[in-house]
């Protein structure tokens, strides 16, 4: 088994490889490769770089792994730096390295003390092997967690799947905000710290927002849901069951978006008085628009005590339509006033 350091230090990054009498500092073209009399005077000479590295400041991530797997070139084209967002890439480009793809973004993760993780598939999709080593290797300074295909249409990622995101939260505890398309995979969780969640999906699955309804985020302030795109979205009940149910205290923001029918959707979730939410946007098929009319005058006294009420007014509306609704409720806008919420720009800035 050959071992692997990886040393950094700010937006330097060092690799050291010791296999043997070798040992390979750098990758690709550009590394170096110094050959030992024996095994110990290689490893003394390792012991030697890196004490003086980490007296001048290097932090140092070590894992032991087969030969073979340094000469694929783990780390080449799969990981990119950001250094002013402190976000470290990782691209998923085939199945045959998924597994060593993902038991090495922790160390590395750790090694950068990256406050950001973006996962892309293109096309590979790590599935549950993700999760898992997470799970298995928590990174507690990581802020934000995406796992999101920017080139690519929700329908095109409709199978991507990052694993249980449960146990990605449960990984991250200082988690802020949350980006994930694809196959959503969601038990029911508890999380302290996560402020914005975003889930995408083509459909998003049933058993993903029954995990929602049983999860408690106390301090998630913005929901962002998409329901489908091409394909038929989860029944309108599963929606608003897991809107209710779901514990979140200070949860203001809720965007919906995808739904099949958007009269039958507001009417539902009106049935009862809405939690304290100052905006909720929902966009979707109006089969009808006299019957967006009749619901938003029958749940005006539900909607009314929202500070904005987005609904896709230009879009599905007529002129005499859009304005009936102004009448009824001052406080609707129409869902393209309001910064779109699905966009790769979302999190960006993350």
């Amino acid at each position: 088994m050959a071992t692997e350091h990886i040393l950094t230090r700010g937006s330097d990054t060092i690799r050291i490889v010791h296999d043997g009498c070798d040992l390979v500092t750098g990758e690709g073209e550009n590394s170096v490769t110094q050959t030992f009399d024996d095994d110990a005077e290689a490893r003394s000479h390792l012991d030697y770089v890196l004490r003086r590295l980490q007296r001048t400041g290097y932090g140092v991530s070590s894992r032991r792994f087969a030969p073979e797997q340094a000469q694929a070139g783990v780390h080449d084209d799969l990981f990119e730096w950001d250094a002013e967002h402190r976000r470290l890439r990782c691209v998923f480009t085939d199945n045959v390295g998924v597994r060593t793809r993902c038991e090495v973004l922790p160390d590395v993760a750790a090694a950068r003390g990256a406050a950001g993780l973006h996962l892309v598939c293109d096309p590979a999709s790590p599935g549950s092997v993700l999760a898992v080593a997470l799970a298995e290797r928590p990174l507690p300074q990581v802020r934000s967690f995406v796992f999101d295909t920017p080139f690519q249409t929700v329908t095109r990622q409709r199978h991507n799947s990052p694993g249980r995101l449960d146990l990605v939260l449960q990984a991250l505890p200082a988690l802020e905000s949350a980006y994930v398309t694809g196959d959503v995979e969601l038990r029911g969780c508890q999380h302290a710290r996560l402020k914005h969640l975003h889930l995408l999906g083509d459909p998003l699955p049933a058993d993903a927002l029954a995990g929602l309804g049983s999860s408690e985020f106390p301090a998630l302030e913005r929901l962002v849901l998409c329901l489908s795109r091409d394909d038929e979205p989860t029944s309108t009940s599963d929606v608003v069951r897991a809107l209710r149910r779901l514990r979140a205290p200070a949860l203001r923001h809720v965007y919906l978006s995808g739904s099949d029918d958007l009269v039958a959707l507001l009417d539902e979730l009106c049935a009862a008085p809405l939690p304290p939410w100052t905006v909720l946007s929902v966009e979707g098929m109006v089969r009808d628009e006299d019957d967006l009319l009749d619901i938003l005058q029958a749940r005006a006294d539900a909607l009314g005590r929202l500070g904005r009420l987005a609904l896709p007014l230009v879009d599905d509306l007529s002129d005499d339509a859009a304005e009936r609704a102004l009448q009824l409720l001052p406080r609707v806008i129409d869902c393209d006033e309001l910064p779109d919420q699905l966009l790769p720009g979302v999190y960006e800035e993350w």
